[in-house]
C-alpha cells in the first residue's frame, strides 16, 4: 500500500471514528428507508433509544409513523424516550394523544409515570405544558377527539399542565387511585406503580417522611405486597432522616417484610430467603450515608448480621451512594474509622472473588 493510499484510509478512518453511534444509527435508518426495507417495530423502538434530545426523538417518531403501524409497544418507547431526554410535555403530550384509543392500554399509566420518573431524578424545576411542546409544534396531524373520551383527557391535561414532574405524577398517581379507577380509561395502581411513586419522592432533596409512610399504608390496604423492591424506594424517601425511618422501620415496615418474607410459597419456587430483607436494610444504609451516620450504617450491618443475612459489597456501595448525597457538613471525628468497620464487615476476603486475588492476606497463627 502506497503511502498516499494509506494517507486517505487514515482519513476515512478518523472520520468513521468522529461519528457517534447516535449518529450511526440514523445512517443506517436512512439506508434501510433508500434500500426501500421497511423498519419493523424493534428497529425503531432501538433506535429511538439512542437519541440524545427532543428534536432528534421527534424526527425519528416522525419518521416511523410513514412506514411503521403505531403500536403501544411504539408509543410507550416513545414516551420512555422524552422521559429520558428531560421533556415531560411531549411525554404527556405523546400520552395524551393515546387516551381514548385502542393503543392505551392499563399499563400505559406506569409508562408514563416511569418516564415523569427519570426527569424528577434531573430536574425539577420544569413545568409541564402538552400544548407548548416541542412535539405539538410539530404535530401537523393533530389527533382528533373523541366525544366519548373528552372529559378524561381534559382532565389529564388539567391534572399535569403547570406543574413539575413530581407533581405531575403525584397528580395522576390519584386519578389513578379515586373513583375514576372504574372508567374504561383510568387504571388502578398496581405495585409497580406504588414503587415508581415512592422512587419519585425519594428524588425530593428534602425528606418525605410522612409522604412515604402514608403511601405504605395505603399499598398495604389495597394488598400490594411490601416486597424488597417497594421498601427499598419507601425507605429512601426519608431523606437524610434516619432516626425517622429507623423509627418506621421499627414500628411498621419490619414486620411487614416479614410477613411477606415468610409467606407461602410453591414447593417448584426457588427463591432466596432473606432477599426483600436484605433490599429494606440496604435502603436504612444508603439513609445513613445521606445523612452522615457510617456509625448507624455499621449497627445496620451487625443487624443484618444477626437476621441471618450477610453485609456484601452491595450493602456498602448502599451507604456510599447516599453518602454522595450528603449535604451535611462532616464534623464528627470517628467518620473515617466507623466507614473503614463497615468496610471490613462488608468486604469479607472471599477466595472465589477473581477481582481480590492479588489482596495480600494474613495467617493469623494460636
Amino acid at each position: 500500500m502506497s503511502e498516499n493510499q494509506r494517507d486517505t484510509r487514515s482519513k476515512h478512518i478518523n472520520k468513521y471514528d468522529r461519528i457517534s453511534p447516535q449518529d450511526h444509527a440514523a445512517i443506517l435508518f436512512d439506508t434501510m428507508i433508500a434500500m426501500e426495507i421497511e423498519p419493523d417495530a424493534y428497529t425503531f423502538t432501538s433506535l429511538i433509544g439512542l437519541q440524545q434530545n427532543t428534536e432528534a426523538v421527534t424526527k425519528l417518531s416522525k419518521q416511523a409513523e410513514l412506514f411503521l403501524e403505531m403500536t403501544t409497544p411504539t408509543y410507550h418507547s416513545i414516551i420512555t424516550a422524552y422521559g429520558r431526554v428531560n421533556d415531560p410535555s411531549s411525554a404527556c403530550y405523546i400520552f395524551h394523544r393515546m387516551i381514548g384509543t385502542k393503543h392505551l392500554k392499563p399499563n400505559s399509566w406506569n409508562v408514563l409515570l416511569s418516564a415523569l420518573s427519570k426527569v424528577s431524578k434531573r430536574n425539577l424545576s420544569t413545568k409541564i405544558s402538552c400544548f407548548d411542546s416541542y412535539v405539538s409544534s410539530q404535530d401537523e396531524n393533530a389527533f382528533q377527539k373523541s366525544e366519548e373520551f373528552l372529559a378524561e383527557k381534559d382532565l389529564f391535561i388539567q391534572t399535569v399542565d403547570g406543574k413539575n414532574s413530581m407533581q405531575a405524577a403525584l397528580g395522576i398517581f390519584n386519578l389513578m387511585k379515586d373513583a375514576l379507577i372504574h372508567s374504561s380509561i383510568i387504571s388502578p395502581p398496581n405495585s409497580q406503580s406504588f414503587c415508581l411513586i415512592a422512587s419519585i419522592l425519594s428524588h425530593e432533596g428534602k425528606s418525605q417522611g410522612e409522604a412515604a409512610i402514608d403511601l405504605f399504608k395505603t399499598a398495604i390496604e389495597v394488598g400490594v405486597p411490601a416486597d424488597g423492591r417497594f421498601m427499598n424506594s419507601v425507605i429512601r424517601c426519608f431523606g437524610n432522616d434516619i432516626d425517622g425511618a429507623i423509627q418506621a422501620w421499627k414500628t411498621m415496615f419490619r414486620s411487614a417484610v416479614l410477613t411477606y418474607e415468610n409467606r407461602d410459597r410453591p414447593s417448584h419456587f426457588n427463591h432466596k430467603r432473606g432477599k426483600n430483607l436484605i433490599a429494606a436494610y440496604h435502603g436504612l444504609v444508603h439513609v445513613s450515608g445521606r445523612a452522615a451516620r457510617p456509625d448507624l450504617a455499621l449497627r445496620l450491618a451487625y443487624a443484618m448480621k444477626k437476621e441471618g443475612i450477610e453485609p456484601t459489597e452491595l450493602t456498602l456501595n448502599s451507604y456510599k451512594t447516599g453518602a454522595t448525597k450528603c449535604n451535611i457538613e462532616k464534623s464528627i471525628r470517628l467518620n473515617k474509622q466507623y466507614e473503614n468497620l463497615l468496610t471490613v464487615e462488608c468486604l469479607k476476603y472471599d477466595k472465589l472473588d477473581k477481582r481480590r486475588s492479588l489482596e495480600k492476606r494474613v495467617r493469623i497463627i494460636i
